[in-house]
């Protein structure tokens, strides 16, 4: 089971010291810190069971969003955070769309689509390990070529963007969001170059 959790519901233990005060006004950050571990380990239930054991459960507004899978809080930040820097793959996909790009580990990096990223975090994996790139249609950059390696299949106008699908070699195809002034000189069937132009947000394991 996958589920968003918006703060504006955030369930936390309130320690307020006023005799179960439901009030936002008297929760700390340690009591948030406290709940955030709570639901970390055990999920929300845990979190819920935990407040009634204490006889205090509190409803406050909060300025983050989470993120839950099978239970278990992947991530909460401010939602610009949450998809600029997910902390995890599963994360980055679940906010926003996201190419997944064949890599590989070398030692300066990360190399994806002829660029070595070197500000990409390979997680301590050794150099010629395969892994998957994962990177925002923003973050990629399109340049005509007649003997480039990708072909322009749609285009989505969406206003001050197009968004333009590309098909790299095999079956591989990403997604690149350019200006729509730009976009409009590709045609479909356009053999492009595309490049990784802004930071690979997570890098994946196979």
């Amino acid at each position: 089971m996958v589920v968003a959790v918006a703060a504006v519901a955030a369930l936390v233990l309130a320690a307020c010291g006023s005799g179960g005060s439901s009030s936002s006004a008297n929760t700390s950050g340690k009591d948030v810190a406290k709940a955030t571990s709570v639901a970390d380990a055990g999920g929300m239930d845990a979190l819920v069971a935990a407040a009634k054991a204490e006889g205090q459960l509190n409803v406050i507004t909060l300025p983050n969003n989470g993120v839950m899978r099978v239970g278990k809080l992947e991530q909460i930040v401010p939602p610009a955070e949450l998809y600029a820097r997910p902390a995890t793959a599963f994360v980055a996909e679940f906010v926003g769309t996201m190419n997944r790009i064949p890599g590989e580990v070398t030692a300066g990096g990360v190399r994806v689509l002829d660029t070595v990223l070197a500000d990409a975090d390979p997680g301590g994996r050794a150099a010629g390990t395969p892994v998957d790139v994962l990177a925002r249609p923003e973050d990629l950059t399109l340049d005509a070529n007649p003997h480039g390696t990708g072909i322009v299949t749609v285009t989505t106008f969406l206003g001050g963007i197009t968004r333009v699908n590309v098909r790299l070699d095999g079956d591989l195809s990403v997604l690149v969001d350019r200006s729509s002034a730009e976009a409009a000189r590709l045609a479909v069937g356009a053999a492009v170059d595309v490049s990784v132009s802004g930071r690979a947000l997570v890098v994946d394991p196979l």
